[in-house]
């Protein structure tokens, strides 16, 4: 914990108040850019200075990447300030990842020169024709006697033209398998300028200062070296590679329901409504406790499954595409829920106090395409949830199971650095986060601070989530895989990613209790939490909001942890 609270202070304090219009990474800033549809080039140059770059740079070549964690909380604390510079920086880790996982060593060292460089990175994945759909990609990298020649074009790529560098990948043969397709590293300097053109900046309904566009390659002339890992292992890195990149999405969520929260809360306390504040309504205080735990909930899946990269990369094929399937449509359903406390606020672009809410709702409504869709992720989940239930019938608790778990929600206990070898295709039928559930309710009892009446609450919920997570695992011992997935498949699966944030909060609370801001350790909180997951209908207990008032007035993340944010008006880079 003191890691991430170290580099929130270190982050807050460069940056300052972003409700400060004089600070150069302030609301009105982005606000700014997003109505011109520019690029929030001032505000990268800042990201820039402080050191972002250097956390998308592994540390044995050089970078500060070693916990995941720690990069998923960076993400954040630059979400809530503004989605768009967030996603624009960030994407140079998502054109670099393939090269982390499988490049050669050189390749590795040059790709990291260049971003402490400061230079950009992208992946250059998508084609026009096929959308998401990369087993169909037509670009076309043939061999050479010196290397290789590029042909084909990239649509929607984020910085295709700002990126010094780009990931391409291309399809190598036609044998209509998996291994027709492979990754190159294609550096533009070395392309003589006839090998290059570029679709124009598109204009976006989100994001509007992102360069989303597109680039062509013409007779491209590549260097043997420009291929990363070996010919035909593409897909395969690719879908490795999004393990990581789809968990880090996570974050672009987060960072945008703390914002909108704060938003929706702040006008709630102070716009009157029959002599007396909007807050004071019983269905306003229903909506702004219902978002507070997403917001909390969120943040708890989000931070733990990025700390999973370090600690249980085997598994991440299952962790990465449960907490993308959760976490970004339930922000995007709390962001909208806000809209009925602002009304008319949420839509004004104004300069007044509210003018932010409009571009982040926007923007935050991308997140859950990226990197895999919703219905994507929960397709994956699918196609591995049968044999989950078959492991968890033959051996419901692990030998090696509680070790890793002690590691992985232990927020306090560092991070070895990731190695890549370990990221499989398939969990092979362990989630060890989900199976935790069975051996919860002993651990329970030996969290201090929870009354008995809330002990006794806990242990009932974990029953019921045992009870959902039997009824999941009994329709996937009986499923038979078609070409079609059921309606019932899928809702089987989003089922299963809320007892697997249900499982993420439980074992926060049994493992790292004593770090948690103290409003939050009595469990009120954690219970309320459940009971969103479980939806079951219960009365909100005020204690939650006045918790959230407490963090709100510290000045802290909303956040289970004691995450300090700049203060008000507090000036920091301009």
């Amino acid at each position: 914990m003191n890691v991430l609270f170290e580099l929130t202070q270190r982050y807050e304090s460069y940056f300052g108040d972003p409700g400060n219009g004089e600070n150069g990474f302030s609301y009105q800033a982005s606000l700014k850019a997003d109505r011109h549809s520019e690029f929030p080039q001032q505000i990268n140059d800042q990201l820039n200075q402080w050191g972002l770059a250097e956390y998308y740079v592994p540390q044995d070549l050089g970078g500060k990447l070693v916990g995941y964690d720690e990069l998923f909380h960076l993400i954040r604390l630059t979400s809530r300030r503004d989605l768009t510079a967030a996603i624009g920086h960030g994407k140079t880790m998502l054109g670099a990842i393939a090269v982390w996982i499988a490049g050669s060593q050189p390749q590795q060292q040059q790709l990291a020169d260049s971003i402490l460089n400061h230079d950009a990175v992208a992946l250059a994945l998508t084609e026009q024709p096929h959308g998401s759909d990369i087993s169909a990609s037509d670009s076309f990298c043939s061999q050479t006697a010196t290397g290789y020649r590029l042909n084909g074009s990239k649509y929607l790529i984020n910085n295709a033209r700002r990126a010094a560098a780009l990931t391409v990948y291309a399809r190598t043969a036609a044998n209509n398998n998996a291994r027709d397709f492979s990754l190159f590293l294609v550096k533009k300097s070395t392309l003589p300028d006839s090998a290059l053109s570029y679709v124009p900046k598109l204009l976006t309904h989100g994001i509007k200062g992102a360069d989303i566009s597109g680039i062509r390659f013409h007779n491209a002339p590549l260097d043997a070296s420009a291929l990363i890992g070996q010919t035909g292992q593409g897909l395969e890195i690719m879908l490795c590679g999004f393990q990581l990149t789809r968990t880090l999405c996570t974050a672009l969520s987060c960072g945008a329901g703390d914002h909108a929260l704060r938003l929706a809360w702040q006008y709630a306390h102070q716009r009157e409504v029959y002599h007396a504040p909007l807050a004071q309504l019983a269905v306003i205080r229903r909506r702004l406790g219902n978002a507070a735990l997403d917001v909390l909930i969120a943040d708890t899946v989000s931070l733990f499954s990025s700390r999973a990269i370090n600690i249980l990369p085997q598994q991440m094929s299952i962790i990465s595409a449960a907490a993308k399937a959760f976490v970004p449509a339930s922000i995007e359903a709390m962001v909208d829920e806000m809209v009925d406390v602002l009304g008319a606020r949420a839509y004004l672009e104004s300069d007044g106090p509210f003018s932010s809410f409009s571009k982040l709702q926007r923007d935050c409504r991308l997140v859950s395409l990226f990197d895999g869709s919703t219905v994507i992720n929960l397709q994956a989940l699918v196609v591995q949830l049968p044999m989950l239930a078959r492991q968890r019938r033959r051996q419901r608790v692990d030998p090696a199971m509680n070790a890793q778990l002690g590691l992985l929600f232990s927020v306090d206990e560092p991070l070895e650095a990731l190695q890549p070898a370990r990221l499989k295709l398939s969990s092979k039928g362990q989630d060890f986060i989900v199976q935790s559930l069975y051996e919860a309710a002993r651990r329970l009892s030996d969290v201090e601070g929870f009354s008995a009446e809330t002990l006794q609450k806990l242990t009932r919920q974990l029953g019921q989530l045992r009870g959902q997570l039997d009824e999941i695992d009994e329709f996937f011992l009986q499923y038979l895989p078609t070409t079609r997935i059921s309606p019932r498949a899928f809702a089987m699966a989003h089922d299963y990613t809320r007892v697997f944030a249900a499982a993420c909060c439980l074992q926060a609370f049994i493992y790292s209790h004593r770090l948690m801001s103290p409003q939050w350790r009595d469990g009120l909180a954690l219970s309320a939490c459940l009971d969103r997951l479980t939806a079951t209908p219960a009365n909100l207990d005020d204690r939650v909001l006045d918790q959230l008032q407490t963090t709100l007035d510290k000045h802290q993340l909303i956040s289970f942890f004691p995450l300090p944010l700049a203060t008000s008006n507090e000036r920091g880079a301009r």
